[in-house]
């Protein structure tokens, strides 16, 4: 049971370095995007923050979860 756990954690521990990695080597504007949307601000409070529109907002998003699902995919 605790090498299981200990498993897990190491994958844990690949994944959120793997995240980390990806969210860097994102553009800027992405990266603030990507940041507030993982603090759960809303497509509306994004877009006001980035002077871009909430429909933007949800485009990119969807745009950058889909990079991120092709990487995670690797």
């Amino acid at each position: 049971m605790a090498d299981e756990d200990n498993e897990d954690g190491v994958e844990l521990n690949q994944n959120i370095k793997l995240l980390q990695d990806f969210i860097h080597n994102l553009k800027e504007l992405d990266k603030a995007l990507i940041l507030l949307y993982l603090e759960d601000k809303s497509y509306e409070e994004i877009g006001e923050i980035l002077g871009i529109t909430k429909t933007n907002v949800g485009t990119k998003i969807g745009r950058i979860k889909l990079k991120l699902k092709k990487e995670f995919k690797k």
